[in-house]
């Protein structure tokens, strides 16, 4: 066979690809040869796929297969780092899905980048499968729309609630990142936007305000369950060094893997005051002048500590020192005996 009649032949094969043009009603006549069929059935096909894409297009919805490498992450990213590390027993189950299929299945959502040699998009959600792809070095799926920095912050807020949801901690530095970049004017502006209590978005805060050696404790502080807060908090109220003391001890164990709950509980445990053991019994006097008016002394004992109040209404500056200077002088006598108990230092005051 010749050159030209290759040709021919190659022609009249795009010609039976290409697909008969339409009937007056619309119908295609049938292909009459076997690559006809594969063109005709091809044909089909990519006007199906046509459709979708215009009709993702009239959406504002693009879906792309993207190089992660020119994606960057967003100043707003609301996942600690720890997520899109592989040792990270949820990130790397994602790792295994996305190799196993070869691709993202759920696409990711992007923006353009307007002005960088560097990258042609940013993250709007979907950090941790951008990461994932990144780490396979396969094509990222994505939408890309163009938001606004406040638009972005509210969609990756709905993509976590209604998939892997942020810890606390991580939504706790979203709140902080939004309030902090003037995207909302303050707090209830801040819980408007995402839905929320202005009292939910006061207890997130407080979470970032526990002392850094509390959140060292937990090694991880996504771990930390936002109703611990109030407790640690006032743990930290009654007896602040005991609980930080606790903290680094605890910071400093091996191995680092510690039970989130235990750590709490050590934490609490060392805010608890021990429960008073009374040593005497509760008592109280009121000691008078020969007047019966004025007050020499006042003594209460609540069981542990006696306190002592001399001289209230005493006028005479002279009767003021005598009364101090003897009751030092019993006070010292009385201790004297109590360390020496078969000594004789009570016995050259008998």
């Amino acid at each position: 066979m010749s050159r030209k009649d290759v040709a021919k032949r190659a022609l009249a094969s795009l010609q039976d690809f290409k697909g008969s043009p339409p009937a007056a009603d619309g119908s295609r006549a049938v292909p009459r040869t076997y690559i006809g069929e594969v063109g005709a059935e091809l044909t089909r096909s990519l006007e199906g796929r046509l459709k979708e894409l215009q009709a993702r297009l009239a959406g504002s919805e693009t879906v792309l297969s993207v190089d992660p490498k020119r994606v960057r992450s967003t100043k707003y990213a609301n996942r600690d780092a720890r997520s899109l590390a592989a040792s990270d027993p949820e990130f790397a189950e994602l790792l295994e899905s996305i190799r196993s299929l070869r691709a993202n299945e759920q696409p990711i959502l992007l923006r353009p980048v307007e002005s960088g040699a560097e990258f042609d998009y940013e993250i709007c959600f979907g950090h941790r499968r951008h990461a994932a792809c990144l780490a396979l070095d396969i094509p990222v799926r994505a939408l890309v729309k163009t938001l606004s920095d406040l638009d972005l912050v509210k969609a990756m807020h709905r993509e976590n609630t209604q998939r892997k949801d942020l810890s606390a901690y991580e939504r706790a530095l979203q709140f902080k990142v939004t309030l902090d970049s003037n995207l909302v004017s303050d707090q209830n502006s801040l819980a408007a936007a995402f839905e929320t209590t202005q009292g939910s978005v006061s207890k997130h805060f407080a979470l970032l305000d526990l002392p850094q050696e509390v959140l060292a404790a937990f090694r991880d502080p996504r771990v930390i369950m936002l109703h611990w807060v109030a407790e640690l908090n006032q743990a930290l109220k009654t007896r602040r060094e005991e609980v930080l003391a606790a903290a680094r001890q605890l910071a400093a164990k091996e191995p680092a893997e510690l039970d989130p709950l235990k750590v709490k509980a050590f934490l609490l445990a060392r805010a608890a005051r021990p429960k008073p053991v009374e040593m005497v019994g509760r008592y109280e006097q009121t000691m008078r002048l020969s007047d019966n008016k004025t007050v020499g002394a006042r003594l209460k004992c609540d069981g542990r500590a006696l306190r002592v109040a001399l001289g209230r209404t005493i006028a005479s500056p002279e009767l003021m020192r005598k009364v101090t200077e003897d009751f030092e002088a019993a006070l010292k006598i009385r201790l004297k005996e109590a360390e020496h108990p078969s000594g004789g230092a009570g016995k050259s005051h008998a």
